[in-house]
């Protein structure tokens, strides 16, 4: 039996029993699900500002000197800060993949239901 014919029967028999709806919206859920994590963990990067910064270093007339301009412990600690707060994200990511995936698996053994990985 071929790969597309052991996929449509597993939708068929879904289909049949009436599932084949709520496991696409759960299939459906998990896509926006990732979705969603991955645009709030994405680090932001504005071209602007780097375009901005290109420009104040190449100026002609008045370059800037950043060692001059800039307070370099306050850099260094807002750096820090920014570090340790992606630490504690990514850890909270961490646990709560684990809680999902404990979740996920405690459902499928109340409602074994068949599982289609494409």
């Amino acid at each position: 039996m071929s790969l597309v014919n052991r996929v449509f029967r597993l939708l068929y028999d879904l289909y049949s029993k009436g599932e084949l709806t709520s496991a696409i919206n759960r299939v459906v859920e998990d896509m926006n699900h990732r979705f969603t994590k991955d645009v709030l963990t994405k680090a932001f990067r504005s071209s602007d500002l780097s375009v901005a910064s290109r420009n104040l270093l190449r100026d002609r007339e008045a370059p800037i000197n950043l060692e001059e301009n800039m307070d370099r412990t306050f850099v260094e600690a807002t750096l820090k800060a920014m570090l340790d707060m992606n630490q504690i994200a990514k850890k909270r990511n961490t646990v709560s993949e684990k809680l999902r995936a404990d979740t996920l698996s405690t459902e499928a053994k109340q409602q074994n239901p068949r599982v289609l990985i494409i």
